[in-house]
């Protein structure tokens, strides 16, 4: 018998703020003084079928030289 599970994690803007600090951190050795994310609302579709959608195009961070 094989079970497969599935389940959906909801991350905060603090969540995401920490993920990419701990990794910058881990992977290249920098203190992260803060993040902004770049989400912007575009018209997607064509023609009649236009609508607004938001997207997530990045996000900066702003870094203090590493140890």
């Amino acid at each position: 018998m094989q079970l497969t599970f599935s389940t959906t994690i909801h991350l905060s803007a603090a969540d995401c703020q920490k993920i990419l600090t701990d990794y910058l951190k881990k992977e290249h050795n920098v203190e992260v003084e803060s993040i902004s994310f770049n989400i912007v609302t575009e018209i997607c579709g064509y023609s009649t079928n236009e609508y607004e959608c938001t997207n997530f195009k990045g996000a900066t961070a702003h870094c203090l030289k590493g140890n």
